[in-house]
């Protein structure tokens, strides 16, 4: 059978491998055809109404704000959860890792 430490030399750099080809990918997605990713549609869609909102300004000044606003605290948010997940992520495996190693 094969051991816990082989197995971890094999699957964590094939994961890293893995992670930095899916990177990479989508790196060259994005710059070659950009409206094919969510991410490349997403900017074009932010650059028109970035241009909406240029045309009539002195009209669109509250709208404006509010979106920009929405999107700040939508990101905060998500980093704040991302934050939360990622601490107790870490938590679980310290504590599980330390548990096995005192068996």
């Amino acid at each position: 059978m094969v051991e816990k430490e082989e197995l971890d030399a094999v699957l964590v750099p094939a994961g890293i491998v893995s992670m930095v080809l899916y990177h990479v990918y989508l790196f060259y997605t994005i710059i070659k055809h950009p409206n094919s990713t969510v991410i490349g549609f997403e900017n074009h869609n932010k650059k028109i109404w970035v241009h909406k909102m240029m045309e009539n300004m002195p009209k669109n000044t509250a709208i404006a704000l509010q979106v920009i606003s929405s999107n700040i605290s939508a990101a905060t948010y998500l980093i704040s959860l991302s934050v939360t997940l990622t601490s107790l992520i870490g938590t679980i495996v310290g504590s599980s890792s330390s548990a096995s190693s005192s068996d």
